[in-house]
């Protein structure tokens, strides 16, 4: 449901959807908890939107820089993930595994928008806990894997 939304949003002979033609309430009523904005400015990737589900450290990130929310050792993760997201143009399923007092598992369905000019400038993720717990303390360490979109989320 989620890819073929987004896959709907496209306009005729475009990769990505406009950015002005998603609206995630519309869009994605039942999962606006679960969803999380980031977009893309001069400076780097600030977080737009944080869902009510959301764990850990996207507590209220919403409106921070993503350099502000994780130290560098955590960015090392994070960065090459959201480069690779924007350069393939396409919706990506990445699991995770995110150290606190234990760890937390997820899967995320990152979903690439553009802006007019057809650069990738925003990332909606839809975001899934894979345990039940809310993690307590600092996020330390993280794992993350990128995954065809082939797999659970999507099916």
């Amino acid at each position: 449901m989620l890819l073929e939304t987004w896959r709907d949003l496209r306009a005729s002979g475009e990769d990505l959807p406009l950015w002005s033609r998603f609206d995630p309430v519309l869009c994605f009523p039942y999962l606006v908890g679960s969803l999380f904005v980031l977009a893309l400015e001069p400076s780097g990737w600030r977080v737009r939107l944080v869902g009510s589900a959301l764990r850990g450290t996207m507590v209220g990130a919403a409106g921070k820089m993503l350099h502000e929310i994780y130290p560098p050792y955590l960015m090392q993760v994070f960065a090459p993930r959201l480069d690779q997201i924007v350069a393939a143009r396409e919706p990506m399923q990445i699991r995770q595994a995110a150290m606190y007092d234990r760890v937390l598992h997820s899967l995320s369905l990152v979903l690439p928008f553009h802006q007019g000019e057809f650069l990738v400038t925003r990332l909606v993720a839809a975001t899934f806990y894979l345990d039940e717990f809310v993690p307590a303390g600092a996020l330390f360490a993280l794992s993350s894997e990128i995954e065809s979109t082939e797999h659970d989320l999507v099916e």
